[in-house]
C-alpha cells in the first residue's frame, strides 16, 4: 500500500525520507539519486564528539505497529524502528534491494532508540543547516550501529534490473523554476506536484510508484516545477499502475522510463548483532 500524502521540502528531509519506513509493512522501493555512497566500513567511524551520540538509550520497543522519527534540537528519538529502518536512514538506502545479508531478526525485532549530541558539540550542532544535521546524524546513526549492533559491512556491486528516467523528446515539458524557490513536493496516490524540484527528486518518487530503482539519465541538472497525474481509474494494482505512470509521465512531462539492467552499490552485511543492554 502507498503513503497516501507526504511533503518533501528542505527543511523536513530527513523526516519524510524516514516515514516511508514508519509503515508497517516496509516495503517500499525508493530510487537511487546519483548523491554518492555513504561510507560502510565501521572501521572508518571516528570516535569523537561530532561523529556519535553523546547519550544513548537502546530498547526493545513495545509499541506494536506504531512508529515514529522525530529529530530533535539535540538529537533524534526513534520509535518501532526494525535495523532494517535503520541501516536505511544510516546510509541512505533508498531501496529495499540496497542492503543484504540481513538475519530475520533485523526485519522483525523493532526497536526504541533516543540519541543525543553531545553536549561538547551541540553549540556547533546548533549553528548547521538542515542538509548539515542531516549528514552529521547519519554519522552517529553508524556508529550506534557498529558500537550496540556490532554492524561490520561493506559495498557490493550488484546486478539488478532498474529503470533508467530518459527524455522523450528532445525538449521535455518541464517548466524552469523561478530563481530563490523553495523545493517543495508533495506526493500522493496518484499525483505528484512539485516547485523547485530536481529530476534526482522526481526519481525518489517514481521508484516508490513503479515498484524498480530508478535511475535519473536525463541530463537534466536544474530544478522545475511540474505535475504528474497518473489515472489509476480502470487499471489494476501493480503492474497495471505502473503502466498508468508510465503513460502519464510520457504526455504530461515529456519523460520516459526505460528497462535496463545496471551495477548498482548494495551494502554487503557481514555481521550484525541483537544490541548491547544499555
Amino acid at each position: 500500500m502507498m503513503v497516501k500524502y507526504r511533503l518533501i521540502n528542505h527543511a523536513v528531509t530527513f523526516v519524510c525520507a524516514l516515514t516511508f519506513f514508519a509503515s508497517a509493512s516496509e516495503h517500499y522501493v525508493f530510487a537511487l539519486t546519483g548523491t554518492g555512497l555513504v561510507s560502510a566500513d565501521s572501521a572508518q567511524l571516528r570516535s569523537d564528539s561530532s561523529s556519535e551520540f553523546g547519550i544513548i538509550s537502546v530498547r526493545p520497543s513495545a509499541n506494536g505497529n506504531m512508529q515514529s522519527v522525530r529529530p530533535l534540537p539535540n538529537g533524534l528519538s526513534i520509535k518501532g524502528m526494525t535495523v532494517r529502518g535503520l541501516l536505511s536512514m544510516a546510509y541512505d538506502l533508498k531501496a529495499r534491494e540496497l542492503v543484504s545479508g540481513l538475519p530475520g531478526w533485523a526485519d522483525g525485532d523493532k526497536f526504541d532508540i533516543e540519541g543525543r549530541v553531545d553536549d561538547a558539540y551541540l553549540p556547533t550542532y546548533r549553528t548547521l543547516n538542515d542538509g548539515q544535521k542531516l549528514d552529521r546524524l547519519r554519522v552517529m546513526l553508524q556508529k550506534l550501529l557498529s558500537d550496540r549492533f556490532a554492524l561490520e559491512s561493506h559495498y557490493a556491486d550488484k546486478e539488478m534490473s532498474v529503470y533508467e528516467l530518459r527524455l522523450a523528446y528532445a525538449s521535455p515539458k518541464l517548466v524552469p523554476s523561478k530563481a530563490g524557490e523553495a523545493m517543495n513536493m508533495m506526493v500522493g496516490q496518484s499525483q505528484i506536484v512539485a516547485t523547485a524540484a530536481t529530476l534526482a527528486d522526481l526519481v525518489t518518487s517514481l521508484g516508490g510508484m513503479v515498484g524498480r530503482i530508478v535511475l535519473d539519465r536525463t541530463g537534466l541538472s536544474g530544478t522545475y516545477d511540474f505535475t504528474l497525474a497518473t489515472e489509476l481509474e480502470g487499471h489494476q494494482e501493480g503492474a497495471g499502475e505502473a503502466a498508468a505512470v508510465f503513460t502519464s509521465l510520457k504526455e504530461q512531462l515529456g519523460l520516459k522510463l526505460v528497462p535496463a539492467r545496471a551495477l548498482v552499490p548494495v551494502l554487503v552485511v557481514k555481521r550484525l548483532e541483537k544490541p548491547t543492554a544499555n
